[in-house]
């Protein structure tokens, strides 16, 4: 018995066992060297979002309901918080961490739009030998999109603005708590459990997989606990050793590690012939960030600036980093457009990771990329009018209160 129970949780012991050298290190208070810091916290980091989102999609299984998808995709992304409210709780004390908390988040949120959305796409594209060429999300999506788009004109604002104020916050997360409320009022969704997961849900009673399920979400929170601040003060050692600016380190590497589970999950949703739950989760995912995560970047500043006196101060954006947040909200303009009828083509997301990968290799000319895609998704909208305006109707039709 004990000998099947080590196997059956194979993964869970090899991923775990990754997260032992550092958080042994950090107790014993160990001294390393910047480069051994940071790869130890990220490899750290990583294993621990796994544990994490394993627990969470296994615990799903006992209370699948219409929330099971949000709620997942906010755990899965709970390690980008985390890395990310520390870079801003240390702006807060320290000016010049302020550029790499806006680095990770709209880094984080390119990447999910620019390389996610199109890779379970192709995956699928992959896997039944180019005869399906789209996919297609559920109809309760529509709520995503809806938020998205409010959420992406906002962020226009901001970066317009060039700070980040208390009344962001309240937009956003209130955005945010309004996408919870919709999403709670619609026909329950099942979500297949995949991979490791099966482990915990292969427990005969509900009480066993909660308390293994709330053991590897317990530890896993510990360990990015404890590896957070270092793994983010190690990336920007790492860049002034290296010569490289830390925040392109901190925009492009800190996100891979942070946000690695969620990719592996829909990667696995894909190869297992369900694309439209894979590309629905990173959709999820995105509406999440693009709301939770920055409204939270405001309130997090304001508590670090605590001194005795309530500070009101904003978080204030430089030119470069009010051009960042514009060019994040421009593409995100650009992918709800393309999916507010529920489907995203192969070609559509070859248009979204061609420009990704553009804007990636060519930093210097930002504010080109922002004027293409605000022409892509303007073209869209004209070229497709009465595609567009049927898709825009029904979002609409879910986000307003229903007549009674």
């Amino acid at each position: 018995m004990g000998q099947r129970m080590i196997i059956r949780f194979k993964w869970f012991w090899i991923v775990g066992f990754l997260t032992v050298p550092w958080i042994a290190m950090r107790m014993l208070g160990i001294p390393v060297e910047p480069l051994v810091k940071t790869i130890l916290a990220g490899f750290t980091i990583m294993a621990a979002a796994f544990l994490l989102t394993w627990a969470a999609e296994a615990a799903e299984h006992d209370f699948s309901g219409s929330l099971v998808l949000a709620l997942l995709a906010l755990i899965t992304v709970s390690p980008e918080y985390a890395v990310d409210g520390t870079l801003v709780w240390y702006a807060g004390k320290d000016s010049s961490f302020a550029q790499y908390a806006i680095a990770n988040m709209t880094g984080a949120n390119r990447l999910l739009v620019g390389l996610g959305w199109a890779t379970v796409i192709y995956i699928f594209f992959w896997k039944t030998r180019g005869n399906k060429k789209s996919v297609s999300i559920p109809k309760i999506q529509r709520i995503d999109c809806g938020i998205l788009a409010v959420a992406t004109l906002y962020a226009f604002f901001i970066a317009w603005r060039g700070n980040l104020a208390w009344f962001d916050a309240v937009v956003l997360v209130g955005l945010f708590c309004v996408y919870l409320y919709k999403i709670a009022g619609q026909p329950s969704v099942a979500i297949e459990v995949v991979g490791p997961a099966k482990a915990i849900v292969a427990i005969r009673t509900k009480t066993g997989r909660m308390l293994c399920a709330g053991f590897c979400m317990g530890y896993a929170a510990f360990a990015i606990y404890c590896s957070a601040e270092p793994f983010t003060k190690g990336l920007i050692e790492m860049g002034k050793i290296w010569g490289i600016g830390g925040f392109l380190l901190m925009q492009w590497l800190a996100p891979l590690a942070s946000e690695s589970p969620e990719f592996i999950v829909a990667i696995l949703f894909a190869l297992r012939m369900h694309p439209q739950k894979g590309l629905g989760l990173l959709v999820a995912s995105k509406v999440n960030q693009w709301t939770l995560l920055v409204g939270t970047i405001p309130v997090i500043f304001m508590i670090s600036q605590w001194s005795g006196i309530w500070n009101v101060a904003p978080f204030r954006l430089d030119a470069h980093q009010a051009q960042e947040i514009a060019l994040t909200a421009a593409q995100s303009l650009l992918a709800v457009v393309l999916l507010a009828n529920l489907n995203l083509s192969l070609w559509e997301a070859g248009l979204l990771v061609g420009l990704f990968l553009a804007q990636l290799l060519l930093p210097s000319y930002h504010g080109v990329f922002i004027g293409i895609y605000l022409f892509a998704a303007t073209a869209f909208l004209i070229g497709r009018r009465r595609e567009s305006l049927r898709a825009w109707r029904a979002i609409a039709k879910e986000l307003l209160p229903k007549k009674k």
